[in-house]
């Protein structure tokens, strides 16, 4: 028996729509132009700037965080990351996922970005990294982290 398609929802078609133009342009960076217009077409009520799904969690902000990285805006994915974390309730945990976003090869760029530094310390990361040494690739030297 068939039975009659269930709609899906529009956030996560629209968030798959955005994931495959910025696999397209990682494949082909003459496309990235094309990804960021998208992200433009398919969020037009926050400038583009809406995370990709409809849940403001830290999560969902994570991945739009790296569809903007991905696509060499930087200074829209701090911008975007940093928004996020200020609409985040005082007492919200942040997801370990959250911060072992940062290290995937493919956001060397963000890491290795001045905002880089303020964003881990306002994620208390610094303590962490004070305490047991920095992650691999980033050397920690009188309070500053930077990595390669």
């Amino acid at each position: 028996m068939l039975t009659a398609a269930v709609p899906r929802d529009p956030d996560s078609v629209r968030a798959a729509e955005i994931v495959k133009l910025v696999y397209a342009a990682l494949a082909d960076p003459s496309r990235r132009s094309a990804a960021l217009a998208a992200r433009l077409r398919l969020y037009p009520e926050h400038g583009g700037l809406k995370p990709v799904n409809s849940s403001t969690t830290l999560s969902a902000c994570m991945d739009s965080v790296a569809n903007y990285a991905l696509l060499g805006t930087l200074d829209t994915a701090y911008g975007l990351i940093n928004q996020c974390l200020t609409e985040e309730p005082p007492d919200a945990a942040v997801p370990s996922s959250a911060a072992s976003f940062f290290w995937g090869p493919e956001m060397r760029a963000f890491r290795q970005d001045p905002g880089f530094q303020p964003l881990v310390t306002r994620l208390n990361l610094m303590e962490y990294w004070n305490q047991y040494g920095p992650s691999d690739d980033c050397e920690l030297k009188n309070g500053t982290l930077t990595c390669h």
